[in-house]
């Protein structure tokens, strides 16, 4: 990502293929972890031009759900312990 920061201009090919990318990974996390995509149509929607800055965005944002779906898994193992304390008891 940093690259893409870093230089003026991409080839148009490369921004391509990581937009494509990205609208695919927000697709496959956004389906594991929430089941709707009507947020996820907005996004895309809104981000459909595979510019730089569209592609850095787009890319920032999976990052973001596979942090949250990390967050989802921790919390959901510390639940499961919970419970499996509270009937052992």
């Amino acid at each position: 990502m940093s690259l893409l920061k870093k230089k003026a201009s991409c080839a148009p090919a490369i921004l391509e293929t990581a937009h494509e990318k990205a609208i695919k990974t927000l697709k496959l996390l956004t389906a594991n972890m929430i089941g709707g995509d009507v947020p996820l149509q907005h996004i895309i929607d809104y981000y459909a031009e595979p510019t730089r800055e569209n592609v850095i965005i787009m890319i920032l944002r999976c990052k973001k759900m596979y942090e949250a779906r990390i967050e989802v898994k921790r919390i959901i193992k510390l639940l499961i312990i919970q419970h499996n304390a509270l009937q052992e008891v």
